[in-house]
């Protein structure tokens, strides 16, 4: 899960597009869960979706969530902020 703004300059989204395909690569069963928006959200999912067909089946956006569900949500195995 990744949660934060999702915005190059500051937050580096585009590591996650890299770690993605690295996981793809590696035929890792993976879940990407990303929480938050931002300015680049709409250049993050071009990059993802280029990857592969399969990666909407293995990367969800959920956009901004309330903090209870943040806090659920944050229970996942692996967790990055981007802070």
């Amino acid at each position: 899960m990744y949660a934060g703004r999702i915005i190059e300059q500051q937050k580096r989204v585009s590591d996650l597009v890299q770690l993605v395909q690295n996981l793809k690569t590696a035929q890792t069963n993976f879940r990407l869960r990303i929480v938050g928006d931002g300015p680049d959200t709409l250049n993050l999912s071009k990059a993802l979706r280029a990857i592969g067909e399969d990666i909407d089946q293995r990367v969800t956006f959920l956009g901004n969530v309330p903090l209870p569900s943040a806090k659920t949500l944050a229970n996942s195995r692996c967790v990055c902020f981007g802070v």
